[in-house]
């Protein structure tokens, strides 16, 4: 890790805990705006930014684009709290319990809540109260934009502002190792009412659990930035004193994901200096040289979902690894499993699929003509990547054994 990216961290650290950043020695700032930027935490970067001394700041041009990404997004905070506020009100108004999750809750244990960004706020309601929801959101002048049944999530908009309404906090596997799906169902057990008793709040452990396994969803398919990181962080600097670990730790071993935990918290520890001795008795947290900087690689390069300079095609490549030895049969197999996708994904991306099976490969010659059509560069580049040597693909495989999730 060079020195820009590892004061890339320093601040981090310094926005986690209130503190005043180290002293800027010899660091590319154009290279910690475009991190910051690329895993959605510039405003907290900026934060600590600001504690440092002028002649330690950035140059003027520099500052002022963190600058503007700091008004942004509290800018987007305060829309969004506005959004939150409205929805609460109105399903408290027609009876329908809903339980906000994922973002919308961990915004409230950072320091200074408006630096955790947003894309969508996440809210989970019962199936048989999707068709009522709907009714209650287009009354407050919201537009269903986009629902799968396939998928579980109804998504409206209002004012460039989204909100995904789900079904179920899971609705894909991550591996074969535990059926993430069913064990998710248990939210509503695991939830506490508040706010007039429509409103509900998953449990800190509860939560937790579903956060670490949404976090290896991202790690398993495109990857997992920064960000996610320190939510995790954020969690365990501010509730390590209050969960039952006990309990959590029971549970990630049922679900085979005790391992990339403990590889997280460990993370969290050398990115954020976030005390873990708490989580576990007896347990040794410490991650190895070389596998810290084999997934600090990986993480530090996938931006806030792995989407950014990870290369998809490497991804699908290495996916096909766990099934075959053969590197070269895995990238024709990447290659046709592209092209041709799935029915349960076709689906998501054209609903009538749902209704109508049989129109599969028409839809197939659809979805082609758009890619060349309209995402012809995001296209070209992934096509590129199943033709160039494999060493991303295997760096990644190496990445998921290592952590803990093949």
């Amino acid at each position: 890790m060079d020195e820009s990216t590892q004061y890339f961290f320093a601040l981090l650290r310094s926005f986690l805990k209130e503190t005043t950043p180290p002293k800027a020695r010899e660091v590319e700032w154009e290279k910690i705006y475009e991190l910051a930027r690329i895993h959605f935490v510039s405003g907290a970067v900026y934060v600590a930014i600001q504690k440092l001394s002028k002649e330690n700041q950035p140059q003027e041009d520099i500052l002022k684009k963190f600058k503007a990404a700091f008004f942004a997004t509290v800018i987007r905070y305060e829309k969004q709290k506005e959004m939150s506020g409205e929805i609460t009100e109105k399903l408290a108004e027609e009876k329908i319990q809903h339980i906000f999750f994922k973002g919308s809750i961990i915004k409230e244990y950072y320091p200074e809540k408006e630096m955790r960004t947003l894309g969508d706020i996440d809210l989970l309601l019962d199936k048989q109260n999707q068709e009522a929801a709907k009714k209650a959101f287009v009354e407050i002048g919201y537009k269903n934009i986009s629902s799968s049944k396939s998928r579980n999530c109804w998504v409206y908009e209002k004012n460039n502002l989204t909100i995904d309404v789900h079904d179920k906090l899971m609705y894909r596997e991550i591996n074969k190792k535990a059926d993430y799906i069913y064990y998710f169902e248990k939210a509503w057990e695991n939830a506490t009412p508040i706010d007039r008793g429509y409103t509900y709040e998953l449990n800190l452990e509860f939560h937790l659990l579903f956060l670490l396994t949404h976090m290896a969803k991202h790690f398993y398919s495109y990857g997992c930035g920064v960000r996610m990181i320190l939510d995790m962080a954020v969690i365990l600097n501010k509730f390590k004193e209050e969960i039952d670990f006990t309990y959590v730790w029971r549970e990630l071993k049922k679900i085979k994901l005790d391992i990339f935990a403990k590889n997280i918290f460990s993370i969290c520890k050398k990115y954020f200096d976030v005390d873990i001795s708490k989580t576990e008795k007896d347990e040794n947290f410490e991650i190895d040289d070389n596998t810290f900087a084999m997934i600090s690689k990986y993480i530090v390069e996938g931006g806030t979902f792995g989407f950014n300079n990870r290369n998809i095609a490497s991804s699908r490549i290495r996916k096909e690894y766990e099934k075959t030895s053969n590197r070269k049969l895995a990238q024709i197999k990447a290659l046709v499993g592209t092209i041709f996708l799935q029915y349960k994904i076709m689906k998501e991306q054209f609903p009538i699929l749902e209704n109508f099976p049989f129109l599969l490969p028409f839809f197939w010659v659809v979805r082609g003509f758009l890619c060349i059509t309209t995402r012809r560069k995001r296209t070209v580049a992934i096509l590129k990547g199943f033709t160039a040597e494999p060493s991303e693909a295997e760096e990644a495989y190496e990445v998921m054994k290592k952590i803990g999730l093949f």
